[in-house]
């Protein structure tokens, strides 16, 4: 057995401004909320495992979840005209990655839909990476639900 001690510190943020290591969600404005109900997401995952905890992540909360399987089927699913609030998208998919299929979505007339990424890519960089490529904001799995909560919170506060 091998112990390693860590000490937990003050993560600092490009307005360096101290944050606390474990997110606080100061609005909830998720709880509760019937008007949840009106608001749309799509999952897209190639696992079914991730889109059931996705979905469960979700639940209590009264939105209208799709899911869908694969990069493609989300485009097609935006070509018919269906409208989303949010679209979690994985990134490691076959056939086509997450960032393929956001680049296809952004070639759609009128497509305004904030797309968060959901990886295991969790190394130092990867938030801006995804940032950078047109994503709305990034959450490595595995995530907790106050994780998915939080970048919610903050992607229907700024709609």
């Amino acid at each position: 057995m091998v112990n390693i001690p860590q000490k937990i510190g003050k993560m600092i943020n490009p307005n360096q401004q101290a944050l606390s290591p474990f997110p606080v969600i100061e609005k909830n404005i998720l709880v509760n909320n019937s008007n949840n109900l009106d608001k749309k997401i799509l999952i897209v995952d190639d696992s079914a495992l991730n889109i059931k905890i996705a979905t469960k992540a979700l639940s209590s909360w009264n939105f209208n979840i799709e899911e869908c399987s694969s990069g493609m089927e989300c485009i097609e699913k935006i070509k018919a005209g269906n409208h989303y609030d949010l679209i979690l998208m994985d990134i490691m998919m076959p056939e086509m990655s997450g960032e393929t299929t956001l680049k296809q979505l952004k070639e759609i007339a009128d497509f305004k839909t904030p797309v968060i990424a959901l990886t295991a890519d969790a190394m130092a960089g990867s938030r801006e990476k995804y940032i950078s490529e047109g994503f709305a904001d990034y959450l490595a799995k595995p995530f907790t639900r106050d994780q998915i909560a939080e970048k919610i919170n903050l992607i229907f506060e700024n709609k």
